[in-house]
């Protein structure tokens, strides 16, 4: 079991893609620690603009998913401290879209 916890603690992982992930975790600064940590090419992420459509939008989400019992409470992140982990840990931005509802990033390793 030690051999194996090493082999996986020594591979890189290929690109990784937080498609309309983040947004679901409260602590979104764990997930993207996590996800940077052995990835060596290409990271991408989708978020929700910090919009007001987009933050009425997702209130209205919530109060319906209460409703139902559901306790799932999507949540808009800042982009910014997003950006500013992935560029210190060696990416850089490559590509950004925008929609009125969501702001896709992609980055590639710098010497990578």
């Amino acid at each position: 079991m030690a051999q194996s916890s090493r082999a996986n603690q020594d591979q890189t992982i290929g690109p990784v893609v937080l498609d309309k992930v983040i947004c679901c975790y409260p602590d979104w600064g764990s997930l993207v620690d996590h996800s940077l940590l052995k990835n060596r090419r290409l990271y991408a992420f989708t978020i929700p603009r910090d919009r007001a459509r987009t933050r009425a939008g997702l209130k209205a989400m919530r109060w319906g998913l209460r409703g139902i019992g559901c306790c799932y409470q999507p949540l808009i992140h800042d982009a910014a401290p997003i950006d500013a982990r992935t560029i210190a840990d060696g990416f850089r931005r490559t590509y950004e879209a925008r929609t009125a509802g969501w702001l896709t990033r992609v980055y590639g390793r710098i010497g990578g």
